[in-house]
């Protein structure tokens, strides 16, 4: 027989813990990156649009 330094309980209560903290944090990392890459291609799309505008003389 092993000895163990940790019991088994106590190593699922870490492993429930790194679950319950690790994956919505690495949801939450995904879905802030999806959307800083959706925000900067939008942000450059636009700028695109409005250089081939031609420019009106009626705005002020």
């Amino acid at each position: 027989m092993v000895p163990t330094l940790v019991s088994a309980e106590f190593l699922t209560a870490i492993a429930l813990l790194i679950v319950l903290i690790g994956v919505p944090l690495f949801a939450l990392a995904v879905i802030a990156v999806v959307t800083g890459y959706i925000q900067h291609d939008a942000d450059a799309f636009l700028e695109d649009i409005e250089s081939e505008r031609p420019p009106n003389d009626d705005e002020r």
